[in-house]
């Protein structure tokens, strides 16, 4: 991603678009493969899928409505085309949904609400955005987003219609990147620069309120016993600080990742899943990877580790862990292709069966309901449970066609 001064650079060119009216297609299955999905309730949920559609549902994922503009539509098939924007297929994590995985394209904080970033040209990102369920959709073109060279990264998190946050960092080199944070809100509707610094590789962000929030910066290449790399803000992103107390690690020297922060709904509790390597591994055993689940019940300033945490000794280190909270007590985990899940803050965790497949995206819903993206193949599954996933029912099914 890039560098320069952090004022006014990427204000540039604000384009409204609401008069061009979505395509209004009849509510219908998809007819090609949803990369990412992201339900938020037991009826209403967004996806995405490979043709470039964004989409809507209003019963549990049965049938769906392209509810993007046509404009928004050939942006983000111009996008793919340029290789800034993959819609190949779907892989673990989504391409697109915010919380899960790295490099987040697109945010869904409530029904009516959509945001969604397409990098441009490599040193610029279209932000679209939705407030009343993709009846209207407005373009924004921050230019010189990341400081330094060409961006490799960005991140966006979004609480409700108006405030939204998009990071952008460099390439990087020898595992180190630098980052710029832009702000939009009620009272600065144009983006604006908030902060910048550097990191030491990936990182990805998440707000609990306008002025909350947290940033992990990714994998700590510095073996240590507090080499966990986290900043918080409570100022809405203009200035990020190392927590009071930093994250509890296991004893001894570490190599370690924090992995994307997840906020507990209604709540400033943030959680993340921290990896941790043994620095110089047995000559004659594979290495390993350790992992923890770290939680913070005030806005990033102190952590502690859950109290217990499922499966935690990896032989491969994984890309993701995918998680979902409804409540701090009530959570699931998806670490490759098992589901735990816990009603009592982690102290207890239950594996239940997964459907066959990769697991693209998970979200719970209720104590008892949730949905999985499944890959099958050249296709894409939704399930759901309504009895904390004993048993997975199909919703939907849309093969990979590529193109409509």
């Amino acid at each position: 991603m890039k560098r320069l001064g952090l004022a006014t650079l990427g204000l540039a060119l604000s384009v409204g678009l609401g008069g061009l009216a979505p395509t209004a297609l009849a509510a219908a299955r998809p007819r090609a493969a949803l990369i990412t999905l992201d339900m938020l309730s037991a009826q209403q949920g967004w996806a995405m899928n490979t043709a470039g559609q964004v989409l809507k549902t209003t019963d549990g994922g049965r049938r769906w409505t392209n509810i993007g503009s046509p404009a928004l539509a050939k942006a983000i098939q111009r996008a793919a085309k340029d290789g800034s924007f993959y819609l190949e297929g779907p892989n673990p994590g989504g391409n697109v949904v915010a919380s899960q995985g790295n490099g987040t394209l697109a945010a869904f904080p409530n029904p009516w609400t959509a945001w969604f970033t397409l990098p441009v040209a490599g040193d610029a990102l279209q932000v679209w955005h939705t407030g009343d369920g993709g009846q209207q959709w407005t373009r924004t073109v921050i230019h010189q987003v990341a400081p330094g060279g060409s961006m490799g990264l960005s991140d966006i998190a979004a609480v409700g219609n108006r405030d939204a946050w998009v990071m952008a960092a460099t390439q990087g080199l020898a595992g180190h990147v630098e980052f710029r944070v832009w702000r939009t809100d009620v009272q600065h509707p144009e983006w604006q620069a908030v902060s910048q610094g550097a990191a030491p590789n990936t990182a990805g962000l998440a707000f609990a309120t306008g002025a909350v929030g947290v940033l992990a910066e990714g994998s700590n290449i510095v073996y240590g016993p507090h080499s966990a790399a986290l900043s918080v803000t409570t100022n809405g992103g203009s200035v990020w600080r190392s927590p009071q107390q930093r994250l509890p690690l296991l004893p001894g020297n570490w190599a370690t990742t924090v992995l994307d922060p997840i906020v507990v709904p209604h709540t400033q509790e943030s959680i993340v899943a921290v990896l941790m390597q043994p620095p110089f591994p047995s000559k004659t055993a594979p290495l390993k990877t350790w992992w923890r689940l770290a939680e913070s019940i005030n806005g990033g300033q102190t952590w502690q580790m859950l109290p217990t945490t499922p499966d935690p000794v990896l032989a491969d280190p994984p890309n993701l862990i995918m998680q979902s909270w409804i409540t701090p007590r009530i959570g699931w985990v998806v670490v490759g292709a098992r589901l735990f899940q816990t009603t009592d803050a982690g102290h207890h965790w239950v594996n239940n069966p997964l459907p066959p497949g990769t697991v693209i995206n998970m979200n719970q819903i209720s104590v008892t309901q949730g949905f999985v993206l499944m890959r099958q193949g050249r296709q894409t599954i939704i399930y759901r449970t309504q009895d904390s996933g004993r048993q997975w029912s199909r919703v939907a099914t849309t093969p990979d066609t590529r193109r409509l």
